[in-house]
């Protein structure tokens, strides 16, 4: 007498399925890990910039690139091609660290995005949901009011356009 097979099969395989899918779900420590590559690899490359922003009409735009310790911002002129530091990193991150984050240094300042204002003599940026207002000659750094969102179709550390609600 012969027991059919074909049952015992289709068990075993969608066991095997089952066990496979099971296994395959991440865990918190498989996030936190790929959420670290970043700051593990960063240090392997150096001069590695990120996307360009315009400074308001004119023919000059900013943008971050990687350096050995982490991150400079540097200004270029589409005209002359000409590049220089956007602004002084040690003096305003020594400012920084007096009066808002202690462990900012030049190449690790607490933020990633910047606006120039009053025609280019100040920066603005947030750190820690606060806006902040430098001046770029004395490196005086105050508190603003908090930033108001707008929605110009693209918003920064997203990819790709955004709809307003």
């Amino acid at each position: 007498m012969t027991t059919p097979r074909a049952p015992f099969c289709l068990l075993a395989m969608g066991l095997t399925l089952i066990a496979t899918a099971a296994a395959a779900q991440p865990a918190r420590a498989d996030y936190a890990r790929a959420l670290g590559l970043r700051e593990r690899y960063d240090a392997l490359t150096t001069g590695t910039p990120e996307p360009a922003t315009w400074i308001d009409d004119t023919h000059r735009f900013w943008y971050r690139r990687s350096v050995k310790d982490g991150a400079e911002f540097v200004v270029m002129d589409a005209v002359t091609r000409e590049k220089r530091a956007a602004f002084d990193h040690a003096l305003l991150a020594t400012e920084l660290a007096r009066e808002i984050s202690p462990t900012a240094t030049a190449h690790r300042l607490p933020f990633t995005t910047f606006r120039f204002v009053n025609d280019g003599r100040a920066i603005e940026f947030q750190v820690e949901q606060r806006r902040v207002r430098c001046t770029v000659d004395g490196y005086r750094c105050t508190h603003t009011e908090p930033p108001v969102p707008t929605l110009e179709g693209v918003l920064r550390g997203v990819s790709g356009p955004v709809r307003g609600p």
